[in-house]
């Protein structure tokens, strides 16, 4: 299954975040999406095209929590079509009432190795 990764694209930012989730999933035999790898896209229709047409054949969704319109607009699409997300959010970031209440999981984590032990098991309810 595919999973999309949302996360805000923050130029030279989470360059340790994003290869950690991709990783993760790759191990639990799934095939990771980051929207944010495609980098800086000028033209804001096309952008939210390509988001949307990965987001459609996605069946799961890592939401990696920080602030964000682009990636509300992205979990929101997702949420409307019923399909799982899980939010990780690093130990004392804010997250939003709203994206709590879509997110089929909501985990914190204190570092980059608690991450990966629990999205490993909370990939385990999904199967490749």
């Amino acid at each position: 299954m595919t999973v999309f990764i949302a996360i805000k694209f923050r130029e030279g930012k989470d360059s340790e975040t994003v290869p950690v989730l991709k990783e993760i999933i790759k191990a639990a035999g799934h095939v990771p999406y980051a929207f944010v790898e495609e980098g800086y896209i000028k033209d804001e229709s096309e952008m939210m095209r390509r988001a949307a047409v990965m987001l459609d054949r996605s069946g799961l969704m890592v939401e990696a929590s920080w602030e964000s319109f682009g990636v509300g607009i992205e979990t929101g699409y997702f949420y409307s079509q019923r399909k799982p997300i899980i939010t990780v959010f690093r130990k004392g970031l804010k997250v939003a009432n709203t994206l709590k209440g879509i997110s089929t999981w909501c985990m914190e984590y204190e570092d980059l190795a608690e991450l990966k032990e629990k999205l490993t098991a909370a990939l385990k309810n999904f199967k490749a």
